[in-house]
């Protein structure tokens, strides 16, 4: 319990330093594999990693441009949205005092009339530009601590493998380096996969109904995948609340609902556990676990960071016998695979449609 809560008051405590340090490594790792083929092409060292950056960074610079014309429409809509949202609270809460006979009046909530604030006198106008430069220093830090891995890799290696007393434990210390590396590229690839897929079917959903903005709504939901369980329910509100203040007819967000059910369906099922989960062998209840705890410490950042770093610790447990006991609790070996009881069904499904095809 000690080393429990000595653990979490570290991560709490440090969280500006080791949020950008372990996002960091878990870039070096996605990039290590580049890095690796530049310099068997005799590229230098330094050359090869500043040639991976700037390529990342022109992807991600490219997508951004290609939604900013989009991001910039919805953004001059923002006002207007939050208008509405508020006379609707208003007019609900009206209602209930009016029709109801309550001992006290209930009052439109603080929140809104904070939001009012922002919407009519940019109170807050600061604190959001504030936020914004805090969270591109941290983008830049963990930029410079990926460099930092990249270059130092080697030196960082056989650094940590000389913590091991004997050869074999220095051995297995270098191979749950090698496999934990693996498991954090394989994961962060497949999501990356996932919201490729995600996004293209949304999109294509959404263009069919006729929604504004079918580009960036269908690429929100997905971009929100990166956030296990809950991701994509938290996206999916987002595009169902302007689609319900932005059209007059309810056959807009009840079709938008259906397409996001369906997304889901497919996400949680299918897509998910073959791509991503196959990956991570973690147990579900590990997860949701370390998904409070991460939230809890590390807010939004430990939602997206808790369950690769869970991922990557249960590697480390396998490889070292004392621990191997926490691997298998928090793993899926000794426990039902989450897709085992859904290839089943899917099985099952497969074979009543073949004989039905075989009687007719």
């Amino acid at each position: 319990m000690i080393i429990i809560i000595a653990g979490i008051s570290i991560l709490w405590i440090g969280k500006p330093v080791i949020i950008p340090l372990a996002a960091g490594l878990l870039l070096s790792f996605i990039l290590l594999p580049v890095v690796n083929f530049l310099e068997k092409k005799s590229f230098p060292k330094f050359l090869a990693i500043l040639i991976t950056i700037l390529t990342l960074l022109s992807i991600v610079g490219t997508v951004i441009f290609l939604y900013s014309n989009q991001i910039i429409k919805i953004i001059d809509q923002f006002g207007s949205f939050q208008n509405q949202l508020i006379d609707t609270v208003s007019k609900i809460v009206e209602a209930i005092n009016k029709n109801l006979d309550l001992k006290e009046d209930l009052k439109t909530p603080e929140v809104m009339n904070k939001a009012k604030d922002v919407v009519e006198n940019n109170k807050y106008l600061p604190q959001v530009i504030g936020s914004l430069l805090k969270s591109l220093g941290n983008i830049l830090l963990f930029l410079v601590f990926t460099i930092l891995f990249l270059n130092y890799r080697k030196g960082l290696l056989k650094a940590v493998k000389n913590f091991g007393r004997s050869e074999e434990t220095k051995k297995n210390i270098g191979k749950a380096i090698i496999e934990a590396s693996k498991v954090g590229r394989n994961y962060v690839l497949g999501n990356l996969l996932l919201i490729i897929i995600l996004t293209t079917i949304n999109t294509t959903g959404l263009l069919i109904i006729g929604i504004d903005y079918p580009l960036f709504f269908g690429f929100l939901p997905a971009l929100f995948c990166i956030i296990p369980y809950i991701g994509s329910l938290m996206g999916a509100s987002i595009v169902l609340l302007f689609t319900i203040f932005n059209y007059d007819s309810l056959v807009y967000p009840v079709s938008v609902a259906g397409l996001f059910w369906l997304s889901q369906l497919l996400e949680s099922n299918v897509l998910n556990p073959k791509i991503v989960g196959g990956n991570l062998k973690l147990n579900v209840l590990f997860v949701i676990i370390s998904l409070m705890i991460g939230q809890l410490i590390w807010g939004i950042a430990g939602l997206i960071l808790s369950v690769p770093m869970m991922a990557i610790f249960k590697v480390f447990c396998n490889h070292f016998e004392p621990l191997k006991p926490v691997s298998l609790l928090i793993g899926t070996e000794v426990h039902t695979d989450p897709g085992e009881n859904n290839e089943r069904l899917f099985l099952k499904v497969k074979r009543f449609f073949s004989k039905s095809e075989k009687k007719g």
